[in-house]
């Protein structure tokens, strides 16, 4: 566990990235402590920033976790069969084809959580949809998905039936995000997915070194498990191949920010984002909206979609 600042020698070193990008960068649990807080309480905000997740009751409308398996059977690219559940899938954007789906990436309950915690507007802009554990290696979204001035991006983790340590759960290392923000400079590496599989190892090295300890997300079917950008986390085992493990992830951007991907960036070359927010009125009907992306696991471990 990371006690009050302790890191080894190895890992040392002065802020990068994002922070150096910006000298008005701005920690958000010091915004959020602006904000009049009415759903998530103080206990439960100290523990966020603290720990570096939350579980939570997402407040979803009655059908809409069972609409969103119904809606996307036979969609993705490795169906399930009867000799058990086939090499890991995913569906990147459903919210695209699934109003089910953008139902979850928007609820109201959730946005206002995320308010009070960053105290900024939340701007969705990814859904991820698997209908079984992923055995992604541990890794945090901030090599992915970075933000000027830092720390303003999470995931948020719906489990569409019960989820546990048998059917493949997220491994989390609590704390984890009060780390440095590692990328291929860190690595020693070039930019760019050629150098993904050592970035992996060289997470796997940071949690050796600094002994932290994994914990599984058991969720409750309708449950949310909120992480921060920096978190690290990864795909548990699949104890029971039979076992589906429906689950969404919706990404998570916030407003008044610049957005980049590290993966892709090295010094003043940087890799800009411009994400399209997924629209949050529901009455809204998405016309030309696009094909979602289908991709299978092997691709996945290689690096995260953008």
């Amino acid at each position: 566990m990371i006690r009050g600042g302790e890191r080894p020698a190895a890992y040392r070193r002065s802020p990068r990235g994002a922070t150096a990008l910006s000298s008005t960068s701005t920690d958000p649990s010091f915004q959020a402590s602006q904000v009049t807080r009415s759903v998530v309480s103080p206990q439960e905000r100290e523990f966020y920033f603290r720990e570096g997740y939350l579980t939570i009751d997402p407040g979803l409308p009655p059908g809409v976790v069972d609409g969103v398996i119904a809606d996307l059977d036979g969609k993705y690219p490795d169906p399930l069969n009867g000799a058990g559940v086939q090499p890991p899938t995913r569906i990147q954007d459903a919210w695209t084809i699934s109003h089910n789906v953008r139902t979850i990436a928007v609820a109201p309950r959730v946005m206002q959580i995320l308010r009070e915690l960053y105290g900024r507007e939340p701007l969705p802009f990814q859904t991820l949809n698997f209908p079984v554990g992923t055995l992604q290696k541990a890794h945090s979204d901030v090599v992915h998905f970075s933000t000027c001035p830092p720390s303003f991006m999470c995931g948020v983790w719906t489990a569409l039936e019960d989820v546990d340590e048998m059917n493949g759960a997220v491994r989390y290392y609590p704390r984890s995000h009060r780390l440095p923000e590692y990328g291929p400079t860190d690595v020693g590496v070039p930019p760019g997915d050629e150098g993904y599989a050592e970035y992996e190892k060289y997470i796997a090295r940071v949690i050796r070194d600094f002994g932290l300890v994994g914990q599984i997300a058991s969720l409750k079917k309708g449950q949310a498990f909120v992480w921060a950008t920096n978190l690290i986390h990864e795909g548990s085992e699949r104890k029971d191949l039979f076992r589906t493990r429906h689950s969404q992830v919706t990404h998570v951007y916030f407003e008044g920010c610049r957005y980049w991907t590290p993966l892709y960036s090295k010094g003043t070359d940087v890799c800009w984002r411009e994400p399209a927010f997924i629209p949050k009125d529901l009455s809204v009907r998405l016309e030309n909206s696009g094909t979602p992306f289908l991709q299978r696991q092997e691709l996945y471990g290689q690096r995260k979609s953008t």
